[in-house]
């Protein structure tokens, strides 16, 4: 959640315990007993915002009560681009289903896809047996192919490490450079993926 939504004074910790005690848990209640799904997006539409410390651990617990599914949007903060190959690898949690895309195919082609985990999987296997699905793309051999190249270019020249580094000097330079702006109001971001808050005469916050 966004910086300037937290309450103030409230400890980032408290904040995680707060939405999962307060905001989340009354609407799993009511969805229950049928298992439905939570998509955790870990940054993309405020401007790359990380979650705070201790959330995401904070609602997989709440799905796991709930027997809901615990989904993590991963198209654009996944794939290598918060430093990790998938940026739920820096928060303790592992997704029961995960969207991935635009790192996939490094741009060179339109593709995407989902992860799933063993506890989908063996539903699937003691149900049907068969997921149904569509979409435009599916098995379109040009973008699986340039998605599998790219990936052995990113494994093999360990391009998800370099992000690591080359984004612990992006956040020190932004910061150095940006952080007593009269006009930045927050500077945020994992990895390579960073965002920078402008704060306005009016004290309205945009993201950009």
């Amino acid at each position: 959640m966004s910086w300037r939504k937290n309450f103030r004074g409230w400890a980032r910790k408290q904040f995680a315990h707060l939405l999962q005690n307060l905001l989340l848990v009354p609407y799993v209640a009511r969805l229950h007993p049928l298992p439905h799904a939570f998509e955790l997006t870990l940054a993309q539409a405020l401007g790359c915002v990380p979650s705070v410390p201790g959330y995401f651990p904070a609602m997989k617990a709440v799905c796991e009560k709930h027997g809901a599914l615990l989904i993590m949007d991963e198209i654009m903060s996944g794939m290598g681009r918060s430093g990790t190959l998938h940026a739920w690898q820096q928060e303790g949690v592992v997704p029961d289903i995960q969207t991935i895309g635009k790192g996939l195919g490094g741009g060179y082609a339109p593709v995407a896809g989902f992860l799933i985990n063993h506890r989908v999987v063996d539903a699937l296997s003691g149900g049907t047996g068969a997921f149904s699905h569509g979409q435009t793309y599916q098995g379109h051999p040009v973008a699986c192919a340039a998605a599998l190249e790219v990936q052995r270019i990113v494994r093999e020249e360990r391009l998800v490490a370099n992000v690591k580094r080359m984004g612990a000097l992006l956040e020190k330079g932004l910061k150095g450079r940006l952080a007593d702006h009269p006009n930045v109001g927050n500077i945020r971001g994992k990895g390579l993926f960073w965002g920078v808050s402008n704060r306005t005469r009016t004290w309205i916050l945009t993201d950009g």
